[in-house]
Parts: structure tokens; C-alpha cells; sequence
């Protein structure tokens, strides 16, 4: 989560109508989370996809430990990765455009 905001606070800088779709992004994440749902719920077509969603592997985690099912570790290990990826995006692309906040703010 901080690796997007990170992302999306310098790219607000830029283009100012991020923080409208930011509300509408992470709103559209929450629904796309499988909190209230399982995920036997999801077709077997786009479980693929649907495993992109980092909150998926922890969602999963959690689920396994209190139900005291099989936990999903190719899930979990996709939700590290996905999530160290975007944590070093957002860091490189706020250090690179943080030389000119000053000057634009």
C-alpha cells in the first residue's frame, strides 16, 4: 500500500485528477478483494488474474489460519512479489520526480 501511494502522490503533483480516480481505484479494489466472498467463488478461467490482486494471498493467509484449511502458498508468494514490485516502483518514480516538487508546488 505505501509503494502505490507513494506512486500516486508524484503522479498527483503532475496530473491533479489522480486523487478523483484514486477514489474510485481503491474502491473498486476493495470489491475486487476476496474479504466477504471465498475464492471458489472466482471461475477457474480468470483465477490467474484474479491471484494478481496482492491482497489476495494475504486475504487467502488469514482465511486458511482461521478456518484451518490448506493455505495457498503459490498465492501467498505471488502477493510478496507483486507487492515488493510495486513498493520499489512507487519509490523510484517518487525519488526521481521528488527534484521538482519544490518548484511545482
Amino acid at each position: 500500500m505505501s509503494g502505490l501511494s507513494l506512486l500516486l502522490s508524484a503522479a498527483n503533483l503532475f496530473y491533479r485528477d489522480i486523487q478523483y480516480v484514486t477514489n474510485l481505484m481503491l474502491l473498486m479494489w476493495m470489491y475486487l478483494t476476496p474479504v466477504v466472498y471465498p475464492i471458489t467463488l472466482v471461475p477457474k478461467d480468470y483465477l490467474w488474474l484474479y491471484k494478481l490482486n496482492p491482497m489476495v494471498g494475504i486475504i487467502e493467509g488469514y482465511r486458511a489460519a482461521v478456518f484451518d484449511s490448506p493455505s495457498d502458498i503459490p498465492a501467498t508468494i505471488m502477493s510478496a512479489v507483486i507487492s515488493i514490485a510495486i513498493f520499489l516502483l512507487g519509490f523510484f518514480v517518487f525519488k526521481r520526480s521528488e527534484k521538482v516538487f519544490a518548484d511545482i508546488v
